[in-house]
This record gives structure tokens, C-alpha cells and sequence, in this order.
């Protein structure tokens, strides 16, 4: 999960979320050049290893091994950059956090530090949903996920010399990018979980170069993953457990102080999910809807109750069962968009492989134009190749 901040070009891979088979070959075609605090550094490794060099933990929903087959080669991939980068900075190197069932870590453990891959038994520290929220280490784990810190990428159009600013600038051009992380139980197999993870967006002050004001928050944007799941009660109860942003104490003072002065009040809260990507393993027909039942999936149309019901700001639509060729917009929706519109009232796309997306509202609420473009590309190649 690449983390982009809005007004940049710059992609930094601080978490990956699954790793099934082909998942290392995947980020090493898709992964663009990474931005780096000190460019001396990156330029003395690969891209590929300056990416890997930045991921903080690596989350497993579920033990089947269409979502961890390439974790081990994954998690030695990580080690290896993080080891490169010890050795060029100095530094004592992190390990990488693994989140996931206890079945898929004894598989890691086995297939890595039992089978000497790596001489650093600590190049890693693997965790199960549940203790990442209930062991005595706790909260160790979980400051190991929230004060990680990256660097603040350089607005594209401000350039500001390291010379020209102040200390407290300096101060500021990192922040966290993990604000929250929850493991939610659903119904699939034994240990299956889903993911809600907020994370924390720098203000356009901060990205371009201007330092921060001592009341200055970052924004909040909120990702669930649902794994693979029947729709699942738990997973909606755990996004809306979640209050939105504009329930801070200071937010109704605002709102107070407007209605007091005759101001227009301030626009509504953002969604408690920003988006939410869940499982749509099959069509909504009679053979999905029975299959889905059985083998303990979601269909498309499942898929996007659940978004309306957490009042998702946008809902992403994957893991296609292979039966299916290809899945479109039209079959999602059963027929063809009437005069192209969205018939849901919030931004939901049907994803594809290597399909990269901002991690911005406004560009999700074009999740839907999107996939139609992507629906009639598919269709005027295949009309070319025949």
C-alpha cells in the first residue's frame, strides 16, 4: 500500500496488505522511483530496495495461501533492503511487523529462520490478530506500526533549499502515517480478519514547505479491507464504531461559534470510511448467490450493502473468482448504466491487476467513470485482436 499525499508525485511503500502468489513480482513492475529524505541514499540502492526499505508491516487476513504464498521471498526481500540501508546509514536496521494467523506464521518461521535464509533472527517479529490487540506486548506492537515515520515529500511546486529553512521546518518534515490500526473478525475460516487502518494525511501547508501552526492536525483517511468474508455484521459494527472526523470536541465548538455568528456553517464531515475494498468473489446471480453462501463469500451486489451501510466514501470491488474472465461494470450492475451514471450514491470501480489508485476522496468519487474506461478499453482490444 503505497502512501501518496495529495498535490505529490511521490509513492512510498509503508505497508503491504496481503501477499499471495506473485505479489513480489507485482511490486517490482508497478513500483515507481521512491522519494527519499536523503537522495545520496537512495541513489546508492535499487528503487525496488528503497521501496522495500520503507515497509513497516505486512498483513495477512487469512490463512489460505492465495494471500500468503510470496510471503516468505516477500518478508526476506524486506530484510535484505532494510539490512542494505542499515549498512549505508549506520544505523541499526527495524524488522518488519507481520500481522497474520498463527498457521501462516509457523509457515514464515519455518520456511525462513529454521531453513537459515537470513543469519538476523530479528530481521522480523510475527504477530497474530489477536495478540497485535491483547498480549502483554501490545503495546510494544503497536509502536512498532505507529511511530513510524516518513518523510515528507517536497511540494512539486515550491522548491525550498535545506539552507532557507528553520529549525522548526525542519522539525516537521516527517510525520506518521499510521494513526490506527483494528483486526476485525468475519466468517470465512478459522482466524479470518479484516482490516481498518486510518491514516494520517499532512496539510497542504506541511507538503508545501510551509511548517505547521501548533493546532495544525492532519487529515484522516480511513481504509477497510474486508479480507474474505460473507458479509459480515462484525466488520460493519467495527466501521461504525469508529466516530467521524467532524465529531471532534473542537469541530462542534465551530460549529457552535457559526451558528451564533450567522455563518454558513462548515462542510459536512468525511465519511468513518474513506474506502472500503471488500471481497466480491461472484455475480450476483443464482449460481454466485448459492456459491457465495457455501464456500462463505460475498457477491458484487452483497458487497455494496455493505458499503452503503457503513457509509463508505467510495467501495472498491476485488477477488473475482477465476471463473470469471473478466468482470465488468455491466455485470456488476446487471445491465448497462443508464446514461452512464453512477447508480449508488457513493464512488465504487471494480478493480483490476496493477491498478493504482490516490488515496484521495476526490479521486475515488471517480472510481466509477474509471472502470467504465477501463470496461470499453477491454472491449475495443479484444475487438482488435479478433
Amino acid at each position: 500500500m503505497p502512501t501518496s499525499l495529495d498535490g505529490t508525485e511521490a509513492l512510498v511503500l509503508s505497508a503491504i496488505i496481503e501477499c499471495g502468489e506473485g505479489a513480489l513480482t507485482g511490486l517490482l513492475r508497478h513500483l515507481p522511483r521512491p522519494h527519499g529524505d536523503d537522495g545520496a541514499i537512495v541513489a546508492r540502492m535499487t528503487d525496488f530496495d528503497a521501496q522495500l526499505s520503507s515497509v513497516n508491516f505486512v498483513w495477512i487476513s487469512h490463512a489460505h495461501l492465495d494471500h500468503y504464498g510470496d510471503l516468505p521471498i516477500v518478508v526476506q526481500a524486506i530484510a535484505n533492503a532494510k539490512q542494505e540501508l542499515g549498512r549505508i546509514t549506520r544505523r541499526p536496521s527495524k524488522p518488519v511487523l507481520v500481522v497474520a494467523p498463527s498457521k501462516v506464521l509457523k509457515y514464515l518461521d519455518v520456511l525462513l529462520r529454521r531453513s537459515g535464509s537470513s543469519t538476523n533472527d530479528d530481521f522480523y517479529a510475527g504477530v497474530t490478530h489477536r495478540e497485535f490487540r491483547q498480549s502483554p506486548f501490545a503495546g510494544h506492537l503497536r509502536a512498532l506500526v505507529f511511530d513510524h515515520a516518513l518523510p515528507v515529500p517536497p511540494h512539486p511546486r515550491r522548491d525550498v533549499r535545506q539552507s532557507d529553512k528553520t529549525e522548526r521546518e525542519i522539525a516537521t518534515e516527517y510525520y506518521r502515517p499510521f494513526a490506527s490500526l483494528r483486526n476485525v473478525e468475519v466468517e470465512h475460516c478459522r482466524e479470518a480478519f479484516a482490516l481498518v487502518l486510518e491514516l494520517n494525511v499532512p496539510s497542504e501547508s506541511r507538503q508545501s514547505g510551509g511548517g505547521t501552526r501548533s493546532d495544525e492536525r492532519p487529515s484522516s483517511f480511513v481504509l477497510c479491507f474486508s479480507g474474505d468474508t460473507r458479509p459480515s455484521d462484525n466488520l460493519i459494527r467495527g466501521c461504525l464504531s469508529r466516530p467521524p472526523d467532524g465529531t471532534d470536541p473542537r469541530a462542534r465548538r465551530q460549529n457552535r461559534h457559526c451558528r451564533r455568528q450567522g455563518d454558513a456553517p462548515p462542510p459536512p464531515p468525511p465519511p468513518r470510511v474513506s474506502l472500503l475494498i471488500h471481497e466480491a468473489t461472484f455475480l450476483d446471480d443464482p449460481r454466485g448467490r448459492t456459491d457465495a453462501v457455501k464456500k462463505r463469500h460475498s457477491t458484487v451486489a452483497e458487497a455494496l450493502r455493505v458499503a452503503k451501510r457503513v457509509g463508505a466514501g467510495a467501495c472498491l470491488l476485488t477477488h473475482f473468482s477465476q471463473r470469471y474472465r473478466r468482470v465488468s461494470v455491466e455485470d456488476v450492475v446487471g445491465r448497462p448504466p443508464d446514461d452512464g451514471r453512477n447508480p449508488h450514491p457513493f464512488g465504487w470501480g471494480v478493480a483490476s491487476d496493477g491498478m493504482m489508485l490516490p488515496l484521495t476522496r476526490r479521486a475515488l468519487s471517480k472510481l466509477f467513470g474509471l472502470s467504465r474506461c477501463v470496461d470499453a478499453l477491454t472491449t475495443s482490444s479484444r475487438s482488435e485482436g479478433t
